[in-house]
């Protein structure tokens, strides 16, 4: 497993109360604020949900890369959510490219999370802790989409699984085929 990374583009949205993160619902919402974000995908608040109070802007600062706000600034310091599905943020999060050898991306989620490629897949719709989903992926551009609900815990951690290419394991065979060469030859 290696970590999604690179440069995406994230246009935030204000959604209706308890929004799960699908197409339908980011097209029918307002977008507030838009940033792109260098690094690995890995936000994660890990508050209990009596501590409240987390920021746009503060989820986006616990990524272990930057980003630069491209439009909507002040609405960064927004509540990212409130408890009872009272307020979502949608995460609209794309210009992720994984390698053609990809078979699987793993998605940690706390609110509800959609995998697109050709189409979109749903993972748990609305957990209220963390949990991971699996999706089949393919090589090239991806499409995330991420309702912050429910207040904290607030969690986006990206994997991806990337088989070893069947080169690698012809040479791995072949190393071990001269070890095993070189011990008979010691045996007799």
């Amino acid at each position: 497993m290696v970590p999604l990374s690179g440069v995406f583009h994230i246009n935030i949205y204000s959604g209706a109360a308890g929004t799960s993160a699908t197409e339908s619902n980011v097209s029918g919402s307002t977008m507030t604020s838009s940033v792109t974000y260098t690094g690995l995908l890995d936000f994660a608040v890990n508050l209990p949900q009596s501590q409240s109070g987390t920021t746009i802007a503060q989820f986006l600062g616990t990524g272990t890369g930057s980003y630069v706000v491209n439009s909507g600034a002040s609405a960064l310091g927004n509540l990212l959510s409130q408890p009872s599905f009272a307020l979502t943020t949608l995460f609209d999060i794309t210009g992720g490219l994984l390698i053609n050898a990809t078979t699987s991306v793993s998605l940690t989620h706390d609110d509800g999370v959609s995998f697109c490629q050709a189409t979109c897949d749903s993972g748990h719709s609305a957990p209220t802790s963390a949990v991971t989903d699996a999706f089949s992926a393919t090589g090239g551009a991806y499409r995330i989409i991420y309702a912050a609900t429910n207040g904290n815990p607030s969690i986006l951690q990206g994997m991806a699984t990337v088989p070893v290419p069947a080169a690698g394991v012809l040479l791995m065979g072949g190393l071990a085929g001269f070890g095993l060469l070189k011990r008979r030859r010691r045996a007799s």
